[in-house]
């Protein structure tokens, strides 16, 4: 099944990622992260990224729920034009996910950190196309033709042209009574997830289509986002895939 989604410039000066690179060039529409933050005049929410899987539904973090908790409206930013597009939500978790939620790299207290907002009003963007994982893979046999692409703006130090990370060395890890979930770490030194990227999408490239992998959870305690020892972490799609279809046809 396929899900719309819309465009990003490789030219906008805001990337997080530290040590990032340019959208894979593979990517003929670039690619389907927006950034999430507050839309009401004045709130300092941090922004996380999001996945536009139509007009009005984003999937995210559940953690960025949190800071959202505390506004009215949310703000849907289209970075390929710049435009910011308020609506007031709601939010979705998945059941499991725990409201006192901490990031801890290892998931064992966490539960479910994958989420959906739902607009009260359509965003006015252009919206391509991309997949929805249907089953797991062996990532890394699709290596290097797997991305994490975000859009944080929290990183006080970053590429200006960096949208995505190349990533390698998958491993899934399993507990008993939850989600499995993912780590993984850049493909290149001194690059990795930051602040702002929670809700960003782990992509792959095969057989000429992009497919979501994954949605970005949090990293490992680093002393920097860029330091080699940094790891991130996502949730993956397949697994939760019944339930996201089962939340649409909900709406």
């Amino acid at each position: 099944m396929k899900w719309v989604v819309f465009l990003i410039s490789c030219a906008l000066q805001t990337w997080a990622i530290q040590g990032g690179l340019p959208i894979p060039k593979d990517w003929q529409v670039r690619s389907p992260v927006v950034r999430l933050g507050s839309g009401e005049r004045g709130n300092p929410v941090s922004k996380c990224s999001g996945i536009l899987l139509s007009s009005k539904v984003i999937l995210t973090a559940a953690h960025c729920f949190r800071e959202f908790n505390s506004i009215r409206k949310i703000s849907v930013e289209n970075l390929e034009t710049g435009q910011i597009h308020s609506s007031t939500f709601k939010k979705i978790a998945k059941a499991g996910y725990p409201a006192d939620f901490h990031e801890h790299p290892d998931f064992k207290k966490n539960g479910y950190d994958i989420g959906i907002i739902v607009l009260r009003w359509e965003v006015p963007f252009k919206l391509p196309t991309f997949e929805l994982a249907k089953e797991e893979r062996n990532l890394n046999l699709l290596v290097p033709n797997v991305w994490l692409i975000a859009n944080g703006s929290q990183a006080p130090m970053y590429d200006s042209s960096s949208a995505s990370i190349p990533i390698a060395n998958v491993v899934r890890y399993s507990f008993e009574g939850k989600d499995s979930f993912y780590r993984y770490q850049s493909a290149h030194a001194k690059s990795g997830p930051c602040e702002g990227d929670s809700g960003g999408g782990i992509f792959s490239w095969n057989d000429g289509v992009w497919t979501l992998e994954g949605i970005q959870s949090t990293k490992l305690s680093a002393p920097d986002c860029g330091d080699d020892l940094n790891r991130g972490y996502f949730v993956p799609i397949f697994s939760n895939r019944e339930w996201i279809l089962s939340v649409l046809k909900g709406i």
